[in-house]
């Protein structure tokens, strides 16, 4: 192995936005906050047909659609917990598989 090389244990992982988005779709209870859910999967349908290079458009949008939800929150003790479990799914505090 050369030098350039990265060893497996310093290798960065690579976010997947698809499940990503299926993770966070998932932590929205049924039939609560539909407009967000709906919001989300559009991103996720739009995805599929994305080229590789665009996709930063999907990652931006993502977040748009985040911040303005939660927009008027400057802290997550008033938020259910589904919604703390969503944003730590999103800045990558949590994994769900």
């Amino acid at each position: 192995m050369s030098s350039n090389e990265e060893t497996p244990s310093n290798k960065k992982i690579e976010r997947n936005i698809f499940t990503l988005l299926e993770q966070m779709i998932r932590t929205i209870p049924d039939n609560e906050d539909d407009i967000f859910k709906c919001d989300l999967n559009h991103q996720l349908v739009k995805a599929v047909y994305t080229p590789p290079e665009n996709m930063f458009a999907i990652w931006q949008n993502v977040q748009s659609i985040i911040s303005a939800r939660f927009k008027g929150h400057t802290n997550t003790s008033t938020l259910p917990q589904w919604c703390i479990l969503l944003l730590d799914i999103w800045t990558d505090k949590k994994r769900v598989l």
